[in-house]
């Protein structure tokens, strides 16, 4: 995941999870919301843990 170029590589199949109702694309989204919100959760933890040793 690049959130910079918000592109994803994908390796392998995702064929294991034929029984759901997603289609390929619609992975690829998810996992890039998924990605952006963790990044933005580090970055504020790592903020409001520098604010508490000020």
């Amino acid at each position: 995941m690049d959130v910079k170029t918000d592109s994803v590589k994908v390796e392998g199949s995702i064929d294991e999870l034929g029984d759901l109702c997603m289609d390929r694309e619609s992975y690829i989204d998810m996992f890039k919301r998924e990605a952006k919100f963790f990044i933005l959760i580090i970055i504020f933890l790592m903020r409001k843990s520098i604010m508490m040793k000020l």
